[in-house]
């Protein structure tokens, strides 16, 4: 297991800092600062059919972060708010930025969903990273057994 501090500003003192019911858990549960509403998916018709479409919102989360470098912060969903149509957009916090960190959520169900402020509404983990040179050459694609099989050449089963 790696270890890290990260410094952390939270905007609103009343609320939690990020959140973590098992000593195990990789992600943390973080809050937003202030009631959001996220609108309903639409559905669209257009000449070849529906089409559904959700509007991204940007929700405050309630931290300024200092990443220590050879680390970043993914920002990701929470289950319990997946399985009920409320999708998080992934995330990457840099260890350069200090500004205020937020989540992007997509409502995929059919009824306004309204965030009330100090939910918990996506999860942060922090992940190192490697430093990379990229080497510009011609790729084999006949170097590995999986070579060019790309989505779906595993099987469902």
């Amino acid at each position: 297991m790696i270890h890290a501090q990260v410094k952390i500003e939270r905007m609103d003192k009343t609320l939690p800092l990020p959140f973590s019911k098992y000593e195990d858990n990789a992600g943390w549960d973080v809050f937003c600062i202030e009631d959001i509403v996220l609108p309903p998916m639409k559905a669209i018709e257009t000449e070849n059919g529906l089409t559904f479409s959700s509007t991204p919102v940007k929700v405050p989360l309630n931290m300024k972060v200092a990443i220590p470098d050879g680390f970043f912060m993914k920002i990701v969903g929470r289950s319990g708010l997946s399985s009920k149509g409320l999708v998080t957009a992934t995330g990457i916090v840099d260890a350069g930025y200090r500004g205020q960190v937020f989540a992007t959520i997509y409502n995929l169900t059919d009824k306004e969903v309204k965030l009330e402020k100090g939910s918990r509404v996506a999860q942060a983990i922090i992940l190192p990273y490697a430093k990379v040179e990229w080497i510009e050459e011609e790729v084999d694609e006949n170097e590995t057994l999986r070579g060019t099989n790309g989505f779906g050449s595993s099987g469902l089963k």
